[in-house]
């Protein structure tokens, strides 16, 4: 999980630092109150590239953790966890159970809704495929999801979601840029 949480930080310090941003739509601007996850742009009101000096006075108090980089903020509180590159949020870690996947399509409209931290990844599975690179103990693979183990990340590069799984459930959702990388392999891709 730590790798995996690194390797999403760095790709999105990389994205950051060449001036590459999330682009914002309509469809995602946060309410108040607001608990749902829109891959590659938010994750509640925390939206990519906001200004880190709005986390603080509005969630309390984080504990920090320098990284190579970057700056964490761990809100425990919440279960968010929020990367800053240059005062800038580069990703955004969530295990809290009550943020939800936004709807992304009518099609999907119902399976969204059930999609977040503790329920099963065949519904993440059903809405954004199998366009996927696999993660497992630090490395990738490109097995099937049952050759993988018990626990494993599913890397949505494209989508700018990222889904850790354990015994088929998700533990954690990670919202950072959309990327298409040139070292990803080609079956992987679109």
């Amino acid at each position: 999980m730590a790798i995996t949480m690194v390797l999403g930080l760095m790709v999105a310090i990389l994205l950051w630092s060449n001036g590459v941003y999330p682009q914002q739509t309509a469809f995602a601007n946060p309410g108040p109150y607001d608990n749902r996850i829109v891959p590659g742009y938010r994750a509640g009101f925390i939206t990519l590239n906001m200004s880190a000096s709005v986390l603080e006075p509005t969630l309390g108090e984080a504990s920090i953790r320098p990284q190579d980089g970057s700056i964490l903020y761990l809100f425990n509180k919440y279960k968010l966890n929020v990367s800053v590159s240059k005062n800038r949020v580069t990703s955004i870690f969530v295990t809290n159970p009550n943020f939800v996947l936004g709807i992304i399509n009518d099609k999907h409209a119902d399976i969204c809704k059930q999609i977040k931290v503790g329920s099963d990844i065949e519904n993440a599975l059903r809405v954004f495929g199998d366009n996927y690179e696999a993660e497992t103990k630090g490395q990738r693979v490109s097995e099937s999801l049952s050759d993988l183990g018990q626990r494993y990340t599913l890397h949505y590069w494209e989508q700018g979601v990222h889904f850790g799984v354990q015994e088929h459930k998700i533990t954690y959702i990670m919202v950072t840029a959309p990327i298409i990388d040139d070292h990803l392999d080609s079956n992987l891709l679109p």
